[in-house]
């Protein structure tokens, strides 16, 4: 009789181990997934800083495209991207024979160490940095419709 005693003493024991087991395990897989959440925010901000960066781009390439257009649209439009973008800018670079370009500049709020080393992501020389991220729109001005 004293044998039966014994074994359920060792299978509660047993038990509780397994709990505490699949506790932590449990635990490890709540926290990747938290993990990967944060990660597919940060993502989603970036893709939304990005959209938001070519939108602003675009457009002051479409209102400098026109040879009469003044110095007040690259004023506006540097302003809108100021708003809406991080430590936000817009430059406008002549690249000659009547092409040019716009960029519009804003900073990554976080940069991985593979990101930094990438380079500037996309940014024409003398715009570039390593905490930035650039989005550029062609045209040519005086170009036809």
């Amino acid at each position: 009789m004293n044998v039966a005693p014994r074994a359920r003493v060792r299978q509660a024991g047993g038990s509780l181990l397994e709990v505490a087991i699949a506790l932590g395990i449990a635990a490890l897989a709540m926290l990747g997934a938290i993990s990967s959440q944060l990660v597919a925010v940060r993502t989603e901000r970036s893709s939304a800083q990005r959209e938001l960066a070519s939108l602003i781009a675009a457009s002051a390439a479409d209102a400098l495209r026109e040879r009469s257009a003044s110095g007040s649209a690259i004023e506006y439009w540097r302003a809108q991207a100021m708003q809406a973008l991080p430590r936000g800018d817009l430059v406008v670079h002549d690249a000659g024979g009547g092409a040019a370009f716009v960029a519009v500049r804003w900073a990554r709020p976080s940069v991985s160490i593979e990101a930094r080393t990438a380079g500037s992501d996309g940014c024409p020389s003398g715009f570039a940095a390593p905490d930035v991220s650039c989005s550029m729109a062609p045209f040519f001005r005086g170009a036809a419709p």
